[in-house]
């Protein structure tokens, strides 16, 4: 015999009860039937033995009580039911149960015969299959199981024990042994329901557990992610901003040289700290899309410039065709998905040529192609190559070859951004990406050249405000902003900056760190300020990465831009946003 499992505290005793009314209700429709269609052959022979009248008010009395089982059944929505209303149930089955096995049970009192046989022989084995039948449809509550055999076969008994002759008094104890064998198997069958449900539960609590573990590590891995995040953009952020003042400074060719190629290495370093963290906040759904309008032409010059170098030690033709189209896109998630793509192109072609070409197919947007004459991807594994740390052709994980999480990114930031991204390839040929692209709602063709250029002389002269409890920072900055003609004011704490209002500074442009010493963040800061000089622009500059910090902005009318940001890309910010406010 089976031992049955004990049913702890943790396993849902009231659930596990609920699943047995379930199975019992789900076997129903199957027991109306075996009733409505078992009692005819029985009936058949006992009407030709001139049981008629009583024929006929058993036969409707089984096939009443089906029809009001019927009825009850069909009450209870078990896809919605709560555990309360299916006990409710559970005790109308038990009801009609009983009553089934003592209508069964009358036929051994109202047509039981000795002496017709035929009849009798019937009646044994329409018992017993109904018996054997109801035991593997209502074992899940052996409650139930008896309240129909007991009334249905006591009474065939008892008569069969009663009579004097051996050929009886036997076939009622065999029916007794029957009928014991039937409940002890019942009892069995009713142990393996119980305890799969009880395994069925403690499985589930087991996932949640599982769930909750990995949800607090994922918890403990963003407080990481966003504290190594913080701590170590910070830095990035200032020397992106130390050499592009650098750059401004040096005339001399070969030191522009040597600048550029600090430039190209500083970005390399930032785009694989960019996939290290960012894969982790990509994955976790706390990333925020700042959609500005741009042109695109900008975005594929800083591009070029990161990419060629590389370009040409392959030895490899880089062709970028102009675009003369303003996009509305996140410049610096876009940036990123088209950088990966690019580096993925020149990695993997040997020699021939790397395109970024525009066509445009209606007036709404512009397609993008990145194409490349490269070892091409097989048709099989397409799909493949878009998981993470995949590199179909770095078996030995050489990592300069990559870390294999480019295209993984790419599409992440692709269904972000929400833009159609499509690949073609093919062995030996080459392959192609393609990218469809918003144009901005107001779309106006400019050369890059033109846009930009009525862009910076709105900065010039442009008091801002710049608030970032980073020295170096604060010094970075102020070296960009005045080389771009900007009226630069520095505070290192938000008690400098409100001091500055109080003395009636009036900016025109506020640049801010969210973390702030003491008690207000860059959010609140901005938004007491605005309340002495009006609703100025003004931009959140973050290593964090939270999307609370997003929301907490976008409630006080303020965007947020993460660290490290290139020159260009706060340059374009500051312009877009000055030019809304020119708008408004």
């Amino acid at each position: 015999m089976m031992q049955a499992l004990e049913t702890k505290p943790g396993t849902h005793p009231r659930e596990i009860d609920a699943d047995k009314i379930r199975l019992i209700h789900s076997n129903m429709p199957v027991m109306f039937i075996g009733n409505l269609v078992g009692c005819l052959p029985i009936a058949i022979i006992l009407w030709n033995q001139g049981y008629t009248g009583s024929v006929i008010a058993w036969v409707t009395a089984v096939y009443t009580l089906t029809l009001a089982r019927w009825l009850h059944h069909r009450q209870l929505k078990i896809t919605t039911a709560s555990n309360q209303q299916i006990f409710n149930q559970g005790k109308g089955y038990l009801l009609f149960s009983l009553l089934s096995g003592s209508i069964w049970g009358s036929i051994g009192v109202v047509f039981f015969n000795p002496d017709e046989i035929t009849s009798f022989t019937f009646m044994i084995v329409t018992l017993a299959s109904f018996v054997g039948g109801s035991m593997t449809s209502m074992s899940a509550k052996p409650l139930y199981y008896y309240s129909f055999v007991l009334p249905a076969t006591t009474p065939i008994i008892f008569n069969m024990l009663l009579q004097n002759t051996p050929f009886y008094f036997w076939l009622g104890v065999a029916a007794i042994i029957y009928l014991s064998a039937t409940v002890a198997l019942s009892k069995n069958l009713h142990r393996v329901i119980h305890n799969s449900l009880i395994l069925k539960y403690e499985n589930i609590d087991l996932l949640a557990d599982l769930k909750s573990q990995t949800d607090n590590a994922n918890r403990d891995k963003s407080r990481f992610i966003a504290a190594a995040s913080h701590d170590l953009r910070q830095p990035l952020h200032a020397v992106n901003l130390f050499v592009e003042t650098l750059s401004n400074k040096i005339r001399i060719k070969d030191q522009q040289h040597d600048i550029n190629r600090i430039r190209r290495g500083l970005s390399s370093m930032s785009e694989l700290f960019d996939a290290l963290l960012d894969i982790s906040k990509l994955d976790s759904e706390t990333s925020s899309v700042n959609q500005i309008d741009f042109p695109i032409d900008e975005l594929l010059h800083n591009l070029t410039d990161q990419f060629s170098n590389e370009a040409e030690t392959k030895q490899l033709s880089l062709t970028v065709k102009t675009c003369n189209e303003i996009v509305r896109s996140d410049p610096v998630l876009l940036e990123r998905l088209i950088g990966n793509l690019l580096s993925n192109a020149i990695r993997y072609t040997e020699k021939g040529s790397v395109t970024i070409f525009f066509e445009q197919h209606n007036p709404h947007t512009i397609t993008l192609y990145i194409r490349d004459t490269g070892i091409g991807i097989p048709s099989d594994k397409t799909e493949e190559v878009f998981d993470e740390f995949t590199q179909l052709h770095n078996p030995e994980r050489d990592r300069n070859k990559g870390l294999g999480l480019g295209l993984a990114i790419v599409r992440r930031i692709s269904k972000l951004l929400g833009i159609t991204l499509q690949l073609d390839s093919e062995v030996g040929k080459g392959s192609q990406f393609t990218i469809e692209l918003p144009l901005c709602e107001h779309h106006v063709a400019a050369t890059s050249t033109q846009y930009f250029l009525t862009l910076d002389n709105k900065l010039n002269g442009l008091k801002i405000l710049v608030i970032d409890n980073e020295s170096d920072i604060l010094d970075a900055m102020q070296n960009l902003l005045e080389t771009w003609q900007c009226d630069f004011t520095g505070a290192a704490s938000s008690e400098k900056a409100l001091k500055l209002i109080s003395e009636d500074y009036r900016p025109e442009f506020i640049l801010a760190d969210y973390r702030l010493p003491g008690e207000l963040n860059g959010c609140k800061l901005i938004s007491d300020i605005r309340q002495t000089t009006g609703q100025i622009p003004a931009l959140i500059i973050t290593g964090d990465t939270g999307v609370e910090i997003d929301k907490e902005a976008a409630a006080v009318n303020l965007i947020t831009l993460r660290k490290p940001i290139k020159p260009a890309q706060l340059r374009v910010a500051m312009t877009q946003l000055l030019k809304k406010y020119v708008q408004v």
